[in-house]
């Protein structure tokens, strides 16, 4: 494959692997198996917040990097759309709306008034007493 120029050079790959993963802070990690190997990386770890809804009521929440730079961007600005989102966080409009989908379901925020017109409601549940676990 070398010699045809179908790759640059001679068995790099994981060497590259291990220095991408650790330039932003993912474990990596390699595995011999009978037939092969395998390569295994850990997400960063998620951000777990304990939000008291109601009294002797606790539910977790779990939000990751992303659903809190959205969730930033909206403290800023509820009246800000989909698509501003996206702009600003240099994501695409898919991937902006199923993060305030996961934030809707979870009932961090909510839609008030129409699409066109509407603001984002950042709700009291996730005002209330928070808690890093």
């Amino acid at each position: 494959m070398y010699y045809s120029r179908d790759v640059e050079s001679f068995g790099t790959g994981l060497k590259r692997i291990t220095v991408a993963c650790k330039n932003v802070g993912i474990t990596v990690k390699f595995e011999l198996l009978k037939k092969g190997f395998a390569v295994v990386f850990y997400r960063p770890s998620e951000q777990v917040v304990t939000t008291k809804i109601r009294p002797n009521v606790v539910r977790n929440v779990v939000r990751n990097e992303m659903e809190e730079a959205v969730l930033s961007t909206i403290a800023k600005n509820p009246a800000v759309t989909a698509a501003q989102i996206a702009v600003i966080l240099s994501k695409s409009n898919r991937t902006i709306q199923r993060y305030l989908n996961s934030l809707q379901k979870k009932k961090v925020i909510r839609r008030v008034g129409s699409t066109k017109r509407g603001y984002w409601e950042i709700t009291n549940n996730n005002k209330d007493r928070v808690i890093e676990v």
